[in-house]
């Protein structure tokens, strides 16, 4: 990425072979109406399109997480083809399980470790993690690539869906209570189990 654009170079010669600024004429579904848009305009940045740390290659789709809206992105590297998916800001659990999409309307964060000891005092710390300045890198696991935000959600995609639209959302779901869970850990994967931590725990996710 450079500014608002998405660069692809040759990797032997280092060429640029095409540039493309990644919030024109792109496809856009919202997961939660499951409206769908193609060849729109979008505002997904000022200054970049990206949180910082949040992009991986699969296949020929380069995804990553937007900065200023909610929505998972990917660019098909050889054709240019741009598509966003809207998702919630943060994933509240309970016995009535809430999605909450606008970042305005999210439980504030709680930065305080499992000692109590409160480790970031910067106030946009206590925010979603979209558009933080740092962020977990997403894993691919099989099929499914898994984003961890900040507050504790994951968002589970079919990264190799034809089209990135609400059927490509396999799960949300969260790392701990809304407004108690704060990480900027990346997923690791190993013998069937996901391993994680959050800033008060380690946690095995696996069959029992």
């Amino acid at each position: 990425f450079q500014g608002t654009n998405h660069l692809v170079l040759d990797s032997a010669t280092g060429e640029v072979l095409r540039t493309q600024n990644v919030s024109a004429n792109v496809d856009y579904t919202d997961a939660g109406t499951g409206a769908r848009k193609t060849g729109v305009a979008l505002k997904v940045g000022k200054l970049m399109p990206l949180t910082n740390q949040t992009n991986i290659v699969v296949g020929a789709w380069h995804y990553f997480l937007a900065h200023d809206i909610t929505a998972i992105g990917r660019v098909h590297i050889e054709t240019g083809k741009t598509e966003y998916l809207r998702v919630p800001a943060q994933w509240v659990a309970g016995a009535e399980p809430k999605r909450i999409w606008e970042k305005s309307d999210a439980i504030p964060n709680d930065t305080k470790n499992s000692r109590g000891i409160d480790i970031a005092t910067d106030k946009r710390a206590k925010g979603t993690g979209w558009g933080h300045v740092s962020a977990a890198s997403p894993i691919l696991v099989n099929r499914h690539l898994l984003f961890p935000i900040m507050n504790g959600t994951v968002y589970v995609i079919d990264a190799f869906a034809e089209k990135l639209d609400a059927d490509a959302l396999i799960a949300i779901n969260d790392l701990g209570p809304a407004g108690e869970t704060w990480t900027l850990a990346s997923f690791s994967f190993a013998n069937g189990r996901l391993w994680m931590h959050t800033m008060k725990e380690v946690l095995c996710i696996g069959e029992k």
